[in-house]
């Protein structure tokens, strides 16, 4: 069964949303949003964190779905579902967890479809555009039954272009699994497995004195590994700057090297401004202690 919820407000709109996962996560669940990690999200969904905040570019988006929608309807000439303009949420019963707000409904040449309306600053296409929106689309489909949908897009509020997408059985299959392990994580309050090296900066940021954890087999061979892979990149980087070297050598005061018409290398200089952070806590200590920031983190040394 699914459920269509229309929002009396944006507040109870974005609560409606928490209650399970929506759509947006569904990258961060298989791994390929580069902006959050599956443990980074089971810290926000059993509460041990906040709930990310809606920033500014998050509500830009948002207030730029009509605009994003309009140009759809202009371009295709099909015509945006009027029931779908204001915030809702569909929730698909065959998993509890299902809980997806689609950004519009379209009635299409062959019935009702969905629009995801996305806006960016960076330059996508039909054949190039984030790995996370595919996913979003696809978990859309999953949830509200709908088996054609299409992606639009606004560039720096300037270059308009969407493209269909067709339903993947397949890749829904995958998705779902994912996001019912991730559930089930949620649900038994037990961390994801898949744990990133920022993962557990967060899991254990700090250490306990003198504690002492003696390596099994596999760790000792896990660690033999990478000694191993540090001594190949010793080389290689020797090796590298030999390179570099010679090349230096062969340019002498020249600014490029060339080869035909192509541009091997330059060697050009550049200014930089930096701070004398020496003389000014030689000469003004007090400012320098007034805009010093002591942090703190676990540093990995391999010996």
């Amino acid at each position: 069964m699914i459920q269509t919820i229309h929002a009396k407000d944006r507040d109870e709109w974005l609560a409606l949303r928490k209650r399970g996962l929506g759509s947006s996560e569904m990258g961060t669940i298989i791994g390929v949003n580069p902006y959050d990690t599956p443990y980074q999200l089971w810290l926000r969904k059993t509460g041990r964190v906040e709930q990310t905040e809606e920033n500014t570019a998050m509500r830009m988006g948002h207030l730029l779905e009509p605009i994003v929608a309009q140009l759809y309807e202009e371009k295709t000439g099909e015509r945006i579902d009027s029931d779908s303009v204001d915030d809702f949420v569909v929730i698909n019963d065959l998993r509890p967890y299902m809980v997806a707000s689609p950004d519009r409904y379209v009635q299409g040449k062959n019935g009702l479809t969905l629009l995801e309306c996305k806006t960016t600053a960076f330059n996508v296409s039909a054949d190039d555009y984030p790995k996370s929106w595919f996913c979003q689309v696809q978990y859309l489909m999953a949830c509200s039954g709908l088996r054609e949908a299409s992606l639009a897009w606004l560039i720096n509020g300037r270059e308009f272009g969407y493209t269909p997408i067709a339903y993947s059985q397949k890749f829904v299959d995958f998705l779902l699994e994912k996001a019912d392990r991730f559930w089930d994580c949620v649900q038994k309050d037990t961390p994801p497995e898949d744990l990133r090296p920022e993962d557990l900066a967060l899991m254990f940021p700090t250490e306990e004195k003198g504690k002492e954890v003696v390596a099994t087999d596999d760790i000792y061979g896990i660690y033999t590994q990478l000694k191993e892979v540090e001594l190949k990149l010793a080389d290689l980087d020797g090796k590298k700057e030999e390179l570099i070297t010679n090349l230096k050598a062969a340019m002498t005061d020249a600014e490029k090297l060339v080869y035909g018409n192509m541009t091997l290398a330059t060697w050009k200089s550049q200014k930089a401004n930096r701070l004398d952070t020496t003389r000014l806590k030689a000469e003004c200590p007090e400012i320098a202690a007034q805009y010093t920031k002591v942090s703190e983190s676990r540093v990995f040394r391999l010996k």
